[in-house]
C-alpha cells in the first residue's frame, strides 16, 4: 500500500472512532427533562402535585410548577450517540421538579429544602432534583423555601413553604418509611 493511501486510511479510521459512538457517557448521573422523558428512560414512578400553582413566595419570587414527578436515580451507559439508561434501584428515589419560570437566583438568593440538610439541586435552567431514601407514609413531602443558600449547618431565613404529594402513577414500588 502506498504511503499516501495508508495516511488516508489511517485518517478515516481515526475519524470513524471519534464520531461513530466510541465516546461513552457511562457513569454520569442523569435527570430526566420532564415526565415524558422520564417514561421514555424507563425510570418514571409517579407524578406529584401541589395545591398552590403558581406559588407566590414574596413580591419578587413566584414559582410556577410545570411537571413534578418521582423517578429512580439513573446513570448513562452506552455511548454519546446511543445512550442507554442504567437504573440505580438500590439508591432510593429522585424528586424532579420542572418550573415554567427560570431558576434565576437559586442557591444564591433562595433555596428549597426541608428541616435538615436535604435541598434541591439544579439539574438545568428550569429543573430541580433532590434525592430521597424513602417515601413518607403520608405520601407527601413538605419543603421550606429559604432565603439564600444552605451552607454547612446554617439554614437561611424561612420565606415560604410548600407540600408536594403523590397524585398519579405506580407507587407500589416505593419503600415507605416505617
Amino acid at each position: 500500500m502506498k504511503p499516501r493511501k495508508f495516511h488516508h486510511l489511517l485518517i478515516c479510521i481515526i475519524i470513524s472512532i471519534c464520531f461513530c459512538g466510541c465516546y461513552t457517557l457511562s457513569g454520569h448521573l442523569g435527570a430526566s427533562e420532564n415526565i415524558i422523558d422520564s417514561k421514555k428512560n424507563g425510570v418514571f414512578i409517579c407524578e406529584l402535585s401541589t395545591d398552590i400553582n403558581p406559588y407566590k413566595v414574596n413580591d419578587t419570587l413566584s414559582l410556577s410548577f410545570n411537571d413534578m414527578w418521582i423517578e429512580y436515580p439513573w446513570e448513562f451507559s452506552g455511548t454519546i450517540y446511543r445512550p442507554k439508561t442504567y437504573i440505580l434501584k438500590d439508591y432510593g428515589y429522585t424528586i424532579c421538579v420542572r418550573l415554567r419560570n427560570s431558576l434565576k437566583g437559586y442557591n444564591s438568593n433562595w433555596v428549597i429544602a426541608n428541616d435538615s440538610i436535604l435541598s434541591f439541586g439544579m439539574a438545568n435552567d428550569s429543573n430541580l432534583v433532590a434525592d430521597i431514601n424513602q417515601i413518607p407514609k403520608s405520601k407527601s413531602f413538605h419543603f421550606i423555601i429559604r432565603e439564600s443558600s444552605i451552607t454547612g449547618t446554617t439554614l437561611g431565613k424561612k420565606i415560604g413553604e410548600i407540600t408536594f404529594r403523590i397524585s398519579k402513577g405506580n407507587v407500589l414500588d416505593l419503600k415507605s418509611a416505617k
